[in-house]
């Protein structure tokens, strides 16, 4: 295996962003799937920022308790589905091969990338990931927020490198 931060950053065009955070309100050693929400928009996963100031969705400035992980990702570019950018055409053929669908019926029914697709056939994103094989979806941040967002679908390829517990007091 190649270090992500090696490589992903040819394959997505990027000059930083090598260092990927979590926050959570809980404490542990590996990330798993074994606390990870079913109900996340795109199913049970690990969702990761590149700007730790961009974790208010998950409960940082809610609570301001918690864990501030730092971590690193360590992946092959093909495990990583970008859409961010253009999905290149093998992406696109090996998500037909796993629906069983022609990417023009995909295209007309979900747009770009077929989330409703793969809701469908495997019950969320993050299954359908997995079941394909890619471990990385990087995403654009919702609304305001600044940064990219990452659904890791396998856990195992995240790499802990700082934990910092969080615990302020609310104003």
């Amino acid at each position: 295996m190649k270090l992500l931060l090696e490589n992903w950053r040819q394959y997505l065009n990027e000059n930083e962003g090598e260092r990927f955070y979590h926050f959570s309100n809980k404490s542990f050693d590996k990330f798993s799937l074994d606390n990870a929400s079913d109900s996340a928009i795109w199913g049970k996963g690990v969702y990761l920022s590149d700007n730790p100031d961009d974790l208010s969705g998950w409960g940082k400035e809610g609570s301001r308790r918690g864990f501030l992980y730092e971590v690193e990702i360590e992946t092959e570019p093909d495990n990583i589905i970008d859409i961010t950018q253009r999905i290149p055409p093998e992406t696109y053929e090996k998500i037909e091969q796993h629906i069983g669908r022609h990417l023009a019926d995909i295209t007309k029914e979900d747009g770009i990338f077929p989330f409703n697709a793969l809701d469908r056939k495997y019950g969320s994103v993050a299954s359908a990931m997995r079941e394909m094989g890619f471990e990385v979806l990087k995403h654009p941040s919702p609304g305001a927020h600044k940064g990219n967002h990452y659904l890791v679908a396998n856990p195992s390829v995240i790499n802990i490198l700082k934990v910092e517990e969080i615990n302020e007091t609310p104003t």
